[in-house]
C-alpha cells in the first residue's frame, strides 16, 4: 500500500518481478497546509480520519 506517488513508484519498483498488487491511496499531504495551529491539527486529524475509513472499508470484510 502507498500513501503518496513516490512511494507508489518504490513499491512498484520493488515488487516488479512478484506479481504482488500494490493499491495506491491518494492522501493530502497535511505538512502543506499554512493557517493557524487549529487549521494545520485540523489537516492531520483530516488525514487520520480519512485514513482509518480506508482501512475500516478495505479491510472489514477480512475480519
Amino acid at each position: 500500500m502507498a500513501l503518496s506517488p513516490q512511494a507508489q513508484h518504490r513499491a512498484l519498483e520493488m515488487t516488479r518481478n512478484l506479481g504482488t498488487p500494490v493499491e495506491y491511496w491518494a492522501m493530502a499531504d497535511p505538512s502543506a497546509v499554512g493557517g493557524s495551529g487549529e487549521q494545520r491539527l485540523a489537516a492531520y486529524r483530516a488525514v487520520r480520519d480519512d485514513l482509518l475509513k480506508k482501512l475500516k472499508d478495505r479491510f472489514e470484510t477480512v475480519v
